[in-house]
């Protein structure tokens, strides 16, 4: 043992209890298998219970070679894919993935509760999924199809059954029952886009793994570390949805308020740009106006109403005048035509006797029993007489008919200057009456807008307040679960005293809907290593809980490239050395998995075959996962 072994044992007091009724971890991968075509493989990778390092050495001091991007984060989405993950890494990734390995897949044998259950994912955008238990593995992806082969839902139903007992039961509604090993894969295989910076920074968006909690809340992914711990009482969890329900209910009537209230100010301003009356925030004042403007807007179309009534009945008599006036003149001008076929008739009585007689046969004479103009040709001095005077008389007939017929002519022409004049102002007080009345239906649809106007109150109704009788409820069993998470605080605070030495205290503090870790590490603040050290150090809590006794955990945890920040070499070597010390002394026999990704070198002692499952250096391409630049 080196010198660095024998300082960290002798500095720790750490001491597990692991269950005796166990000697393998409940879940973990044997083997793990990449194919670049059936029959072809690239890669394998053998892996045990206990400590695995996946290892990149930082070769750049030396030469050319980089550790990163060498394919250790790649590895681990693989690891999350064959556990039932919907995606092995980003779009990006996915599509160079099948570009070069368009018929290759990946494969694991996974030991479930002492089950040997194995599993293949192909690269292709379908998918194509085998599970076999009791399988052979490396025969699997051979480019025949075995009819016992099954989906991977059968996997994740298996792992459901056999290792989470009630947390499904538990889960909230924001992550559902369906999604439990979802969510415990997230936890126990974490991304590192984070930079493990909270305890249920579990996937990140821009990972895009597909995971349902990706969509859920960081108060319903406490809720399912507590259940998976045994840490949540079953009766909880509907408690605090009704809390979370309430204080949803009244944000959302906050927010709801707050529209009003923009909404209703900016009503009153639309309304007083309307009304002319500038900027103005007095609803009373706008109400005012708008009904004194309604009422003098009344005053005024009645008042134009009266005046085109008025007009009109002006209009209506004239009118009846000036049509009685021109059939007058109508009448005139056909005595007129009558009295000048008369003159006509009697004019050519003198010149043609026959023709008159033919046409004066209606004016007989009566000494002579025949016509006026027969008998003034046979001599008959009273025939001629009349005649004459007949004539005349026609004529001043004629004339008068004629004076009378240019009188009212001349009264038609005045008349009908006066009804086009009268016409063109009635026209013009129908226009006005019209917009008299629109501006009476403007101002009065403004003052009813402006009737309508209730301001809303200064602050939003208090409906939703959460009851008190749910918060006691709820703070009850939360003691209740105090013994467990006292428990859990404890291991904490344990192994944060193992990874930092130099630390006061470690706690795990439940509030209300979220897990506080607190680490004092003397003074230096809560910087970004201290707070992957203690997220690093809940998650191997977790680990430890569920080797000495049974929970929900499965004992089988991954955290790729945990040293981030200003992570210490000497902390981090402790992780290391940690997980090395619940090694059961018997290999193999260890009750847990624990696999980390790593560029940092680990210690010298844990540097060897037995701890390290696979170390990607040297020239590339061979220095890659793939063996391929992809």
């Amino acid at each position: 043992m080196s010198e660095d072994q024998l300082e960290f044992f002798e500095q720790s007091e750490f001491t597990v209890n692991p269950d005796p009724n166990r000697d393998k971890p409940r879940l973990w991968i044997e083997h793990l298998i990449i194919w670049e075509k059936p029959n072809e493989v690239k890669r394998e990778v053998l892996l045990r219970p206990g400590l695995n390092i996946i290892w990149t050495p930082d070769e750049s001091a030396g030469g050319e070679f980089f550790p990163h991007d060498r394919g250790k984060t790649l590895l681990c989405r693989l690891i999350r894919y064959c556990l039932g993950e919907k995606n092995y890494g980003t779009k990006e990734q996915e599509d160079l993935l099948r570009h070069k390995f368009s018929a290759g897949a990946v494969g694991a044998n996974i030991i479930i509760d002492g089950t040997s259950w194995s599993v293949v994912r192909a690269f292709n955008p379908a998918r194509t999924t085998f599970v076999l238990q009791n399988g052979d593995l490396k025969t699997m992806w051979n480019g025949t199809i075995d009819p016992n082969y099954q989906g991977v839902e059968v996997l994740i139903a298996e792992i459901t059954t056999k290792l989470l007992g009630d947390t499904p039961k538990l889960m909230p509604p924001g992550l559902g029952n369906e999604n439990a090993w979802a969510t415990v894969l997230s936890w126990v295989t974490r991304d590192n886009d984070d930079d493990f910076r909270e305890v249920t920074s579990w996937r990140h968006s821009e990972s895009q793994s597909g995971s349902p909690v990706v969509r859920s809340s960081a108060a319903d992914r406490t809720l399912a570390i507590r259940a998976i711990l045994g840490a949540l009482n079953a009766e909880e969890v509907p408690i605090y949805q009704g809390i979370k329900g309430l204080e949803t209910k009244r944000e959302a009537d906050n927010n709801t308020h707050a529209f009003d209230k923009r909404f209703f100010a900016r009503r009153v301003q639309e309304l007083a740009r309307e009304m002319e009356m500038g900027d103005i925030s007095d609803v009373e004042e706008l109400k005012r106006k708008a009904r004194a403007c309604r009422r003098k807007a009344l005053s005024a179309r009645n008042a134009a109403g009266d005046v085109l009534v008025a007009a009109r009945e002006r209009f209506s008599t004239l009118e009846s005048l000036l049509i009685e006036k021109q059939t007058l003149v109508s009448v005139k001008a056909i005595l007129i035509k009558e009295k000048n076929s008369r003159l006509k008739s009697i004019t050519l009585s003198k010149t043609d006797s026959t023709e008159s007689s033919r046409i004066n046969d209606n004016f007989p004479c009566t000494a002579w029993n025949i016509s006026v103009a027969a008998a003034a040709e046979r001599g008959c001095q009273l025939a001629k007489v009349h005649t004459s005077f007949e004539m005349a008389g026609e004529e001043a007939e004629l004339k008068r008919l004629e004076n009378e017929k240019s009188e009212a002519e001349e009264e038609v022409k005045s008349l009908q200057q006066t009804f086009e004049s009268l016409k063109r102002e009635v026209g013009k007080l129908e226009r006005e009456a019209a917009k008299k009345a629109d501006e009476l239906r403007r101002w009065g649809d403004l003052k009813d807008r402006a009737d309508n106007l209730d301001a809303p109150s200064d602050e939003a109704e208090d409906s939703a307040a959460t009851p008190d009788v749910l918060k006691w409820q709820l703070s009850k069993f939360q003691k209740q679960a105090a013994g467990n998470l006292k428990t859990l605080s404890d291991r904490f605070h344990d192994i944060c005293m193992v990874l930092a030495p130099n630390a006061y205290n470690g706690t795990v503090k439940l509030e209300t809907d979220r897990l506080e870790l607190s680490l004092n590490t003397g003074g230096k603040g809560n910087t970004k290593a201290t707070k992957a050290l203690k997220v690093i150090a809940f998650d191997l809590t977790a680990m430890v809980m569920s080797i000495q006794r049974p929970t929900c955990f499965p004992g089988f945890l991954v955290h790729d490239a945990p040293r981030v920040g200003e992570l210490c070499s000497n902390h981090y070597n402790k992780i290391f050395r940690f997980v090395r010390m619940l090694e059961s002394p018997k290999k193999n026999d260890s009750l847990f998995q624990y696999i980390i990704c790593t560029t940092t070198d680990p210690p010298k002692e844990l540097q060897g075959s037995d701890y390290v499952c696979l170390k990607m250096f040297g020239p590339l391409p061979h220095g890659y996962l793939f063996k391929t630049d992809l």
